[in-house]
């Protein structure tokens, strides 16, 4: 392979710093829904109603940069938790996951955004298990 070793240092840099602005979108975003959100019987940052409304019609940055987040997590080997993302996905078909199962499922918008998420996760993306 003939591949400089500065160019594999840049794409590292790339890689890193582009995770590092997805963390801190997450954190900012995380602190403006906080901020926000009303208390609940379930102790969350941000409640599926809240979630929700951010991402109706055209998703705000806090509703993509939000699930985004929880999908980045998701996806970690360590935790998958049974959800298998392809390489390709967008963020509006996480989002579109999201608001698919939220609005199945209006009784559980008052819990945690990110329960939601994951659930809706689950139904589109399970992991196949191969026989």
């Amino acid at each position: 392979m003939n591949v400089k070793p500065s160019r594999i240092y840049w794409r590292s840099a790339y890689h890193a710093t582009e995770r590092f602005a997805q963390l801190a979108g997450v954190l900012t975003a995380t602190w403006l829904l906080s901020a926000g959100a009303q208390a609940s019987t379930i102790n969350a940052f941000v409640s599926g109603d809240r979630l929700y409304e951010l991402c109706k019609g055209n998703a705000s940055g806090a509703c993509t940069a939000y699930v985004d987040a929880v999908a980045d997590v998701v996806s970690l080997p360590t935790i998958r938790q049974g959800i298998c993302l392809p390489a390709k996905t967008s963020g509006r078909q996480i989002i579109l996951s999201f608001q698919r199962y939220a609005m199945a499922h209006p009784d559980m918008l008052n819990g945690p955004a990110a329960d939601l998420v994951i659930r809706g996760l689950l139904e589109v993306f399970p992991c196949r298990v191969s026989h």
